[in-house]
């Protein structure tokens, strides 16, 4: 019962948030308000109530935080400057690691408009493609260019999911200052692995990174097609098992400290992983679980893999709810869903020693997961 009423309050959330898509642009203070309200009242009632009370406080919310966020997409301080293409000169960071093309390098960067801040896509070529390309995410430049919209094609439309409000074309690097704080270990701690795949050869080591890190830049194109074809894309993707892994290889020192300082310094370790691996849709979905499992922990309340995954998913999508578009999000939801569901009944009906069982039903109840997506 307790797994119904989070998957409905899911969809209560999902309907929302493309109801406000459907609304377009707007504040919808008022709407966030009574969303805020009504959640922060179910949890005082009880029953098929609190059900409903929570499906309406999510729909609210969904509704009201797309709104939001496309309003901060529509107008900003940069909206009339992008409108009349205007060159400018800015303080920059970078939101995620370039991402390197033939002719031009790509990366999405954020930067302060009074007060806020608001994030372009910034398009370098030529030589400034090669300074722009070595750069890492968080790192903090200052660049030159020329402001303009995103063009309507699938490439900026993948930008404009991550917030971008506009363009920065021509651009030229002009001063940097690496990353500081949490971000630049992140940043070391990830220069370390990479490190340690030098002496294998480029494809594999490419490859390495991409198991590791969820870094499938320098991965040539006809390898990533055959990891499609094969079904095997997920594979490069950095998720669940890398958090789990993770957290084993710090599990001798986790198990020395008693529960309160425990569960922080695991928390920890998954927010500093989460950042090396740049907050792939798949890793936030990963590390959002682990969050939601050390919390129950913490209060002595488990949650079953179903509610956990649930839950997850919620608090993501209230953060941002452009995710709801992101297949790389799903396909991890789908896979931990299949795991969740279905590998136990799996591994009750295959022959075999355990050692064989255990891994192969997860593996073939993950693949059940994604199936409908792929």
């Amino acid at each position: 019962m307790r797994e119904r009423g989070v998957l409905l309050a899911l969809a209560g959330l999902i309907a929302g948030i493309l109801a406000g898509e459907h609304a377009g642009p707007a504040r919808s203070s008022l709407a966030l308000a009574l969303g805020v309200t009504a959640l922060l009242g179910s949890w005082f009632v009880h029953g098929p109530a609190r059900v409903v009370l929570a499906m309406v406080a999510l729909a609210l919310l969904g509704g009201a935080l797309t709104q939001r966020a496309l309003d901060g997409q529509a107008h900003s301080t940069l909206t009339g400057a992008i409108v009349r293409r205007e060159h400018v000169t800015l303080d920059a960071v970078l939101v995620d690691d370039p991402d390197p093309g033939r002719f031009a390098t790509d990366a999405l960067v954020r930067v302060p408009t009074g007060g806020s801040h608001r994030t372009l896509l910034a398009v370098a070529s030529g030589d400034d493609a090669q300074r722009l390309a070595v750069l890492e995410a968080s790192d903090r430049v200052v660049l030159d260019g020329r402001l303009g919209p995103l063009h309507p094609d699938r490439f900026d439309g993948r930008a404009r999911r991550r917030h971008a409000v506009g363009r920065l074309d021509d651009v030229e690097v002009l001063a940097l200052r690496p990353a500081r704080g949490a971000f630049g270990l992140a940043n070391r701690l990830r220069g370390v692995v990479l490190r340690g795949t030098r002496p294998l050869a480029p494809t594999p080591r490419a490859l390495l990174a991409g198991f590791l890190l969820g870094d499938t830049r320098a991965v040539p194109d006809d390898v990533v097609a055959d990891y499609r074809d094969a079904g095997l894309s997920h594979l490069l993707a950095v998720s669940g098992a890398n958090v789990a892994f993770t957290l084993a290889l710090f599990g001798p020192l986790l198990r020395r400290l008693t529960l309160g300082p425990r569960t922080v310094a695991a928390l920890l370790v998954v927010l500093l992983f989460a950042t090396m691996t740049r907050f792939e849709p798949s890793v936030l979905r990963a590390s959002a679980m682990a969050v939601v499992a050390l919390g129950a922990g913490f209060a002595g309340r488990p949650a079953s893999g179903v509610r956990a995954l649930t839950l997850a998913v919620i608090g993501l999508l209230l953060l941002d709810p452009f995710l709801l578009h992101s297949i790389g999000f799903w396909l991890s939801c789908g896979a931990s869903a299949g795991i969740v569901l279905l590998s136990a009944p799996l591994r009750a009906r295959l022959p075999g020693p355990a050692w064989i069982r255990d891994p192969l039903a997860v593996s073939c109840a993950a693949q059940v997961g994604v199936t409908p997506l792929s």
